[in-house]
C-alpha cells in the first residue's frame, strides 16, 4: 500500500483529547463523567458554558503540559507507523488554535516520531464555520481520503464528495452519510486504507 494522501484529524482520532479532558474535568470540577457519556467532540456538554469554560481551558492548555501529555488513541501509533512505512503522505488538520502549534507538534513527535506527518494545519476551534473550514482544507490539500471522528466535519466532507473513514466514538453514534464509512478501531482503519489503495473505494 502506498501513494495515498491521507488527512487525519487530531483530537479524538489520533490523540485521545476527549478522554484526557474528561479525566481533567472529573479531577478539577468534581465531575463524575464517563467516556461513553460524551456526546459532543468539542466536549462542551461536559465543559458547561462554552465561552467561559473554553477560555479557562485555553489558558489551562497554554500554561500546563495538558497538550504535551495527551495520550494517543489506542492502535493509532502502530497504524500510523505502517501507513508511513507504506509510502503514504499523512497530513493533520485540527481545530486547535495556532497558539498551540509547539505543544501540539511536540506531542505528535513524542507519540508518533519525527517527520511522520507532512504538516499540521490549524483551523481555530471557536470558528463559527469550523466544519466547512476543515472540509475546505481537506479539499485544498487534494487528499484521497480522510480519517475523522466528528460527524459534522464528516458531513461537510461528504457534501464535497471527500471520502471519510469515521472512527466510531460515543459522539458520532447513529451518524451516516454518503461516502462515510465507519470503523470501530485503528486496525479497521488500516484495513480500509489498504483496500482503498488497491481499489479506490
Amino acid at each position: 500500500m502506498g501513494n495515498l494522501r491521507i488527512g487525519i484529524d487530531l483530537d479524538g482520532s489520533l490523540l485521545d483529547y476527549q478522554l484526557a479532558l474528561m479525566r481533567f474535568i472529573n479531577a478539577n470540577y468534581e465531575g463524575e463523567y464517563k467516556f461513553e457519556e460524551i456526546k459532543r467532540p468539542d466536549c462542551y456538554d461536559i465543559l458547561g458554558n462554552p465561552v467561559s469554560r473554553a477560555i479557562k481551558l485555553a489558558n489551562f492548555c497554554r500554561y500546563t503540559n495538558f497538550l504535551l501529555d495527551m495520550p494517543p488513541v489506542e492502535g493509532s501509533q502502530e497504524a500510523v507507523r505502517k501507513l508511513k512505512e507504506g509510502g503514504n503522505a499523512l497530513f493533520n488538520v485540527t481545530s486547535r488554535f495556532w497558539i498551540f502549534y509547539r505543544p501540539t507538534n511536540k506531542c505528535l513527535e513524542n507519540n508518533f516520531g519525527k517527520h511522520v506527518f507532512e504538516r499540521t494545519f490549524f483551523s481555530y476551534v471557536l470558528a463559527s464555520d469550523l466544519n466547512n473550514c476543515k472540509a475546505r482544507r481537506y479539499m485544498k490539500l487534494g487528499l484521497d481520503i480522510v480519517v475523522e471522528d466528528s460527524p459534522s466535519v464528516a458531513s461537510a466532507c461528504s457534501a464535497r464528495k471527500i471520502p471519510v473513514i469515521l472512527l466510531s466514538r460515543p459522539w458520532n453514534q447513529g451518524f451516516e452519510a454518503p461516502g462515510v464509512t465507519r470503523a470501530q478501531n485503528w486496525q479497521e482503519i488500516d484495513d480500509m486504507l489498504r483496500k482503498y489503495a488497491r481499489t479506490g473505494n
